[in-house]
């Protein structure tokens, strides 16, 4: 829907910003490197939007790698996705 596009990229502005990354570094960010995790897990936590959008706007290559990505900071079994986790998890609360 309309809404849950506008709602996931504030999302991905907020969760930029928390992560003090640009829109370029997307591109230049591994498929599954950790602040890319992290954005994924914010979108699909926050918002109503389908995985092919997700990895299409983080450039994540296929579908799964969302999956992955998400599992990944939800489980958070290393420090740097708590890391990550930890500095996303005020933006989702945000936009309660």
């Amino acid at each position: 829907s309309e809404h849950g596009l506008e709602q996931a990229e504030l999302l991905v502005q907020g969760g930029l910003k928390a992560l003090r990354l640009k829109e370029a570094d997307l591109a230049r960010m591994s498929r599954l490197e950790v602040g890319k995790c992290g954005l994924a897990w914010l979108i699909r936590s926050g918002a109503t939007t389908n995985v092919e959008w997700v990895a299409q706007r983080l450039k994540m290559g296929h579908r799964t790698n969302v999956a992955h990505a998400v599992r990944r900071i939800r489980l958070a079994e290393d420090a740097e996705a708590r890391r990550i986790r930890t500095a996303l998890e005020p933006v989702l609360q945000s936009t309660d």
